[in-house]
């Protein structure tokens, strides 16, 4: 039988799994019908007509190869580019696919990361001294606000992400695959480094780094990730323990 601990930490995952799962559901729908758009734009001249990413057989995957992509720009996605030729050729359904994969994940990291940063802000008492909404909130435990409404804070923030219009470029541009990268990387080196702080393992900051090298690789605005986890650590664990 589960111990108390393993119980609520059980209630705890289930929590997410219907936010979640409405968010796979509104990105599913909101790009269904893109699947059928073709090559446009830089898609015509860097993957239609571009040889150098018609992967077509696995014995052409050599270190001569690798080395090819580290000199182009945005490597990670042009590598991708060259996988999902060589299991679908030019076939755009295969290419909208794995776009819609990497946003339908991206939303996900922008869900977790938002619960994850607004519950750090209550534990910590990041709020203003001179709000006494947000005081009492912070100080009533009738509110019980990191354990009730965090999820559905999170999921609705995060559902706009999934299905905003702004983001159809990133979905449906099939090149522009190489920005919906940029963002799941980056997001997933932000949570890595949150759960390295929160649960003290090493083993989370070696994964920031490796998001942080394939972000770099994807897009390069991405150059800005070290900045925003130097904010983030001071805002919300160095601010926070020195007013705890």
């Amino acid at each position: 039988m589960l111990d108390i601990g393993a119980k609520l930490k059980v209630m705890k995952s289930s929590r997410h799994v219907l936010p979640i799962s409405i968010l796979l559901l509104a990105g599913i729908a909101a790009y269904s019908n893109t699947f059928r758009v073709p090559f446009v734009f830089d898609g015509i001249c860097q993957i239609k007509n571009n040889p150098n990413l018609h992967l077509i057989r696995l014995s052409q995957i050599t270190w001569r190869w690798l080395i090819g992509f580290y000199h182009m720009s945005r490597p990670v996605g042009r590598l991708s580019f060259a996988f999902n030729h060589y299991f679908g050729g030019l076939n755009v359904f295969g290419y909208h696919l794995v776009n819609l994969a990497i946003h339908l994940c991206c939303s996900i990291c922008v869900y977790f990361f938002l619960y994850h940063t607004f519950s750090l802000s209550l534990r910590v008492g990041l709020v203003p001294e001179s709000d006494p909404i947000a005081l009492r909130v912070r100080n009533d435990p009738e509110y019980h606000l990191p354990d009730r409404h965090l999820p559905a804070i999170a999921f609705g923030f995060s559902l706009i992400f999934a299905a905003h219009p702004l983001n159809t470029q990133a979905v449906t541009y099939i090149y522009q695959r190489t920005t919906a990268l940029a963002a799941l990387f980056f997001m997933a080196a932000m949570l890595s480094y949150i759960a390295g702080r929160k649960r003290g393992n090493r083993k989370y900051y070696y994964l920031t780094g490796l998001f942080a090298l394939l972000a770099f690789g994807a897009k390069q605005n991405t150059i800005t990730l070290p900045f925003f986890i130097i904010l983030y650590e001071v805002y919300f664990f160095i601010r926070g323990s020195i007013k705890n």
